[in-house]
C-alpha cells in the first residue's frame, strides 16, 4: 500500500510515463486494427492521467507536510521568531542534552543574537525501529548577526549543516523530533549556545 501511495501521490511522474507509453502502444494498435477496444483505451488513458494529476494536487503527501513544517521553521529562523519555530517542534523532541524545553531555551537565546538563511532542504524517507515513517532532513544554514546585535560571527560558524528528524505527531502534524549539527562538527543546539554565547541556556 505504501508503494501505491508513493507512486500516486509522491512520485506520479513514474505513472505518467507508464501511461504515456501505454498510450503510444494503444495508438499503434488502433492504427493497425481500428478496433473499438483500442479506441476506448486511447480515450481512457489520458483521462486516467488527468485524474492522477488531480489526485496528486488534492492530497498533501507526507513529504509535502514535512516541507510545510520546514517552511514555517525557515521563515521563523530568518525573522527571529522563536515561537513560530518551536510550534513545529514536537513535544517529544529529544537530544543528548534534553527535550523541547532545553531546545526552546537555546533557540530563544540564539535568535536574540543571530539570524540564519537556510538552503533548500534535502529529505530522505526512513523507518523507525518500530516501523513508523520518518524523514531525515539536511540543511545548510548561513548565519549573520541579528539586527542590533553586537555578536560577531566567527568564520567557522558562518555556515553550519544541520541534520534533523521529522515524525508525525498524534495530531497528524509532522514536527521535528531531533536535530544535530553535522558540519563543521557534531553538536546540538544547546551545545552551540554554550560554546558560542559562553553559557548553556536554561529552560
Amino acid at each position: 500500500m505504501d508503494t501505491v501511495s508513493f507512486l500516486v501521490f509522491e512520485d506520479p511522474l513514474t505513472l505518467w510515463v507508464i501511461l504515456g507509453l501505454a498510450e503510444v502502444v494503444a495508438l499503434v494498435i488502433w492504427r493497425r486494427t481500428r478496433s473499438r477496444r483500442a479506441a476506448t483505451v486511447l480515450v481512457a488513458l489520458p483521462a486516467a492521467a488527468v485524474l492522477l494529476g488531480l489526485l496528486a494536487m488534492a492530497v498533501e503527501t507526507d513529504r509535502e507536510a514535512v516541507l510545510r513544517s520546514i517552511g514555517v521553521m525557515d521563515r521563523a529562523v530568518a525573522a527571529g521568531d522563536a515561537d513560530a519555530f518551536l510550534s513545529r517542534v514536537s513535544a517529544d523532541y529529544r537530544t543528548s542534552d534534553g527535550g523541547k524545553d532545553a531546545l526552546a531555551a537555546a533557540v530563544r537565546l540564539g535568535l536574540a543574537r543571530v539570524r540564519a538563511t537556510p538552503s533548500a532542504p534535502v529529505l530522505a524517507p526512513e523507518r523507525t525501529p518500530q516501523g513508523e515513517r520518518r524523514f531525515r532532513v539536511t540543511q545548510d544554514y548561513r548565519f549573520e548577526p541579528a539586527p542590533g546585535s553586537q555578536t560577531p560571527i566567527l568564520p567557522e560558524w558562518q555556515r553550519v549543516t544541520w541534520e534533523g528528524e521529522f515524525q508525525r505527531d498524534p495530531d497528524g502534524e509532522w514536527r521535528l523530533v531531533a536535530a544535530t549539527a553535522v558540519r563543521p562538527e557534531r553538536f546540538t543546539a544547546e551545545e552551540a549556545a554554550a560554546r558560542y554565547f559562553g553559557r548553556r541556556p536554561r529552560p
